[in-house]
């Protein structure tokens, strides 16, 4: 039960990750919004694969471990508001529907590679190792991978809508509030 609950906290934070990340692209541009979120995804999920085990350091173990997830949660729930913000805004008028539906095809490409990589690795390392050592492989290969996305979303152009916004600066005082 514990650790679907551990599991279960980095949904909590979406909803925030959203919001504070949703904020900051609105005022700052969608561009930044999202190489934080890369960079809180990669370095939250690299830390699970290097963990201490809770025979090392006990109870604190879970404690970090949640700690991880709850900024991977806050990452993934900025990083799915922006880049579906970043897509429809980068799609001509008539076709933001299906470029905005790219970002959920890439979470499913995403799953679909880290299903590929376990199975990989359960060709290469035996079930006792990857008990062991193995499963944390992938999770430290992850900040590669952020580092990787990173560099790509820096070299990312503004989107066209946020440019026009910030030129004429009627950039909002504070987003959030134009919500409700």
């Amino acid at each position: 039960v514990i650790t679907f609950a551990i599991f279960a906290t980095g949904f909590i934070t979406r909803p925030l990750g959203s919001m504070v990340l949703g904020y900051y692209g609105d005022k700052y541009g969608r561009k930044i919004s999202l190489s934080i979120s890369v960079l809180l995804m990669a370095v939250s999920t690299c830390l699970i694969g290097c963990l201490p085990t809770y025979s090392y350091i006990g109870v604190f173990a879970s404690v970090l471990l949640t700690v991880c997830r709850l900024i991977q949660g806050f990452a993934i729930g900025g990083e799915f508001t922006i880049s579906v913000t970043y897509m429809i805004e980068h799609a001509p008028i008539k076709k933001r529907g299906f470029y905005g539906s790219l970002t959920m095809l890439g979470n499913f490409l995403g799953l679909l590679l880290g299903s590929f990589t376990i199975a990989a690795l359960e060709g290469i390392i035996s079930s006792a190792e990857l008990l062991d050592y193995g499963w944390r492989i992938p999770f430290v290969l992850s900040l590669f991978l952020g580092i990787i996305g990173l560099f790509m979303r820096i070299k990312l152009p503004e989107t066209p809508d946020f440019i026009t916004l910030s030129e004429n600066k009627i950039i909002a005082e504070n987003p959030i509030l134009l919500t409700v």
